[in-house]
């Protein structure tokens, strides 16, 4: 009996990869198609980068507000009402499950972030929240408490998988995260894209960085850089203007919108930040690297950002 027990098994672990192997797909990523497919108007550019207000003092790490529209395969817009998340049980017979997410008429296609982390994302945004990550030791002189103060009350907490402090200079600074996604997965994650230079380039077609620079600082009311003393600067890793675009091609998720990071200083006199640089995010080269599981949690928060907000029964399979 034992053989033809293992043997069974095996067959339905074969079974079950090759299973796997036919309907898994992956999240890849493409241009930005900016227009009536995506928004970015959770926040914007002027509550974002006001420096009277506190969001700017305390968003000194990642934000994820972006709102994704969707397309279908020959690029025609789809609306949320015909877009739905549903559970994909290839794996249910040995416990394991995961997501997908179906676009008008095509296939469901599978998403990549392990179920546990996407049932995270979604909460982050069920929760309304909008800072993901932060340095509150990074604050401007004599601030450091307000802004952990600020920070907690914006559903935010110290990490528990980087408890050691980062020096420096004299303050010791800890990481902290959304409450919802305090794990390892998002925690290493959000590291590599606040920390790290590598994962983002100066210029993106052309001088695309620059001419949203220039923009976002006419809307700040800048026409040039102001003179001054520097009272506060730093940068900070947000999807303002990423125009997220999601779309089922063979079988793949393709999800266009990149983030960018914003290096900004604010001058002693002035309402408003000034952005001395944009970078957008490069593309991934892997699929197994941190930079491609940024790409990946950025757009699918903000797919289920507009979910949410204009078809909450979509995500009804979502524990």
């Amino acid at each position: 009996m034992a053989p033809r027990l293992f043997l069974l098994s095996a067959f339905f672990v074969l079974l079950s990869i090759f299973a796997y192997a036919q309907n898994y797909t992956t999240l890849s990523i493409s241009r930005s198609i900016p227009g009536e497919f995506g928004a970015s108007d959770v926040t914007n550019a002027l509550r974002l980068f006001d420096g009277e207000g506190d969001l700017l003092e305390i968003s000194r790490g990642v934000i994820m507000q972006g709102i994704a529209g969707f397309a279908s395969s020959s690029g025609e817009a789809v609306p949320p009402a015909q877009v739905s998340v549903n559970r994909n049980r290839t794996w249910y017979f040995f416990g394991v499950d995961s997501y997908c997410i179906k676009i008008g008429n095509a296939d469901c296609a599978e998403v990549s972030i392990p179920p546990e982390n996407f049932e995270r994302l979604l909460e982050f945004v069920q929760n309304h929240r909008l800072i993901a990550f932060s340095l509150p030791g990074n604050a401007r002189d004599g601030r450091v408490e307000f802004v952990r103060r600020a920070l907690t009350r914006a559903g935010l907490v110290p990490t528990s998988f980087y408890p050691l402090e980062i020096y420096y200079g004299r303050e010791a600074r800890v990481d902290w995260i959304a409450q919802e996604l305090d794990n390892e997965y998002f925690a290493s994650m959000f590291r590599l894209v606040d920390f790290d230079t590598p994962p983002f380039v100066s210029n993106r077609e052309g001088d695309t960085a620059e001419i949203l620079r220039n923009r976002i600082n006419t809307q700040l009311g800048h026409t040039q850089e102001p003179a001054g003393r520097i009272v506060d600067n730093t940068w900070l890793n947000a999807d303002l203007e990423s125009f997220f675009v999601m779309q089922a091609l063979n079988g793949e998720l393709v999800c266009s919108g990149l983030p960018a990071r914003f290096t900004w200083r604010l001058v002693e006199g002035q309402r408003n930040a000034f952005i001395t640089r944009v970078q957008y995010a490069a593309e991934p080269t892997s699929q197994s690297s941190l930079l491609y599981r940024a790409h990946q949690v950025f757009c699918i928060t903000a797919v289920l950002r507009r979910l949410q907000s204009d078809n909450p029964n979509s995500l009804s399979a979502v524990r």
